[in-house]
């Protein structure tokens, strides 16, 4: 019992450590970026939210189509954060992320006022502390020699040039199905539009670093789970709330496949108490940095910036009530931003052609499953799972938001992808198909 405890306090200090050190990484990296020369960066910023501004704040990549919304009010609210950063008060300006808005202006408009401040050199005049807003970090030293346009086609390429790599080292590790899977989804989730705004960034690339990262060392279970632990903490930093969950579950889903090639023999208690013990640590996480926010905000403003957080989180629970949005009504808005149910805006009959989909694919995998169905599979399940939990805990939010949020589901469905190809005899499927190919056709 002393050694079990022992054992517990070692890795609980080990953990401590990791959330420490990822944290004071990203706030030093943060601090670098604030060094740059506000002047470097005007010319650029300026003729970016003058194009913000020809585009609105919410505009369609294609015409008539929601799933390609891009989001120029989040990018602007960066930009303006951005703009802020003083050398002199570097620390404050991290923690109380301070923005210029144009209280009883002609225009309610974020972008407005964004070029209000940049051509009169307007100070700020509001806090907005809830998040880190760490992507800021990637966008200034860009800045200094990129237009936000040019940045989007910059950072397409670096998605692309990721996902290459994750593609190649999976195709080497033996991992072809999930390979396919991660492929053959990117269009229908939408993935190709993230690179055009700033503000859908990060959890990708926090994704496509890791699994690289965790292909590259293929670690062990302890170390996974810290991994989880770092992903939470980086996705607190850089993310404003868009579809955080994927930096824990796409990592993940490949931990567990990865330790399940390695060691077949591990039973199904043991995926299930990993993928507890990760999801706790990325929670951890999660919540760490965004308290450490709340904390050294309020000591600075001398408000109690934590209530107000909360608060906010509850508006987008509900709407404090005055939204008719229940968690279902949520789920579905975002579904319908995917491919093939693009285009249905009644409520039950998207629910019907998903409950014939899911019974379809339910009997196909009863037919031809294997008679020991693989140890992993509940947790990868389980991993499916997490979107939707997040959609229900925040469903106001996700029917809001539901033209990023909706990208969350590209981690639901490729679990459930390997689901049914880990529980799949596909043997016995192959020689069902050849046997129904050779049933001659009758006159």
């Amino acid at each position: 019992m002393k050694d079990k405890n022992l054992k517990i306090g070692k890795k609980s200090v080990q953990a401590g450590l990791v959330f420490a050190c990822t944290l004071c990484v990203l706030c030093v990296l943060f601090l670098i970026s604030a060094l740059i020369p506000r002047e470097t960066v005007r010319e650029n910023i300026l003729t970016s939210a003058y194009r913000m501004e020809e585009q609105g704040e919410r505009y369609l990549l294609e015409e008539g189509k929601e799933w390609t919304r891009m989001d120029n009010y989040a990018d602007a609210e960066w930009l303006n954060i951005l703009y802020s950063l003083d050398p002199d008060r570097s620390w404050q300006t991290m923690f109380e992320s301070p923005i210029y808005v144009d209280f009883g202006g002609e225009e309610d408009s974020l972008v407005h006022a964004l070029i209000l401040r940049v051509e009169q050199e307007l100070d700020a005049n509001t806090v907005y502390d809830r998040y880190w807003h760490g992507t800021v970090m990637l966008l200034r030293p860009l800045l200094v020699f990129m237009t936000m346009e040019q940045i989007y086609w910059f950072m397409a390429i670096v998605f692309v040039v990721l996902f290459v790599i994750l593609c190649a080292l999976l195709l080497k590790r033996g991992f072809t199905w999930l390979t396919v899977i991660l492929a053959v989804l990117v269009i229908p989730c939408g993935l190709e539009y993230i690179p055009f705004c700033a503000e859908y960034w990060s959890p990708w690339l926090i994704s496509l670093v890791l699994m690289i990262y965790i292909l590259a060392r293929r670690p062990g279970w302890w170390e996974g789970s810290l991994l989880m632990l770092v992903s939470g903490t980086a996705v607190a930093y850089m993310d404003f709330l868009t579809t955080e969950t994927v930096a824990f579950g796409l990592p993940f889903l490949l931990l567990l496949l990865l330790w399940q090639q390695r060691e077949p023999g591990r039973k199904a208690g043991e995926y299930f108490a990993c993928f507890v013990r990760s999801g706790l640590l990325w929670a951890a996480g999660y919540g760490g940095a965004l308290l450490v926010k709340w904390v050294g905000s309020s000591m600075l403003l001398g408000d109690d910036r934590i209530d107000f957080a909360l608060n906010r989180a509850a508006y987008w629970d509900s709407g404090y009530g005055e939204a008719d949005i229940t968690g279902t009504g949520g789920i579905l808005d975002n579904v319908r931003m995917l491919f093939p149910f693009r285009g249905i805006s009644d409520d039950m009959n998207l629910l019907l052609l998903l409950i014939v989909i899911l019974g379809a694919l339910f009997c196909f995998v009863f037919l031809f499953r294997k008679k020991q169905i693989p140890s992993v599979c509940p947790a990868v399940f389980l991993i499916a799972l997490v979107p939707v939990l997040r959609f229900l805990t925040l469903s106001f939010h996700v029917s809001y938001h539901a033209f990023f949020t909706y990208r969350a589901l590209y981690l639901t469905l490729a679990a459930l992808a390997v689901c049914v190809g880990k529980m799949t005899d596909w043997e016995m499927t192959g020689k069902y198909i050849k046997k129904m190919l050779r049933i001659p056709f009758r006159k």
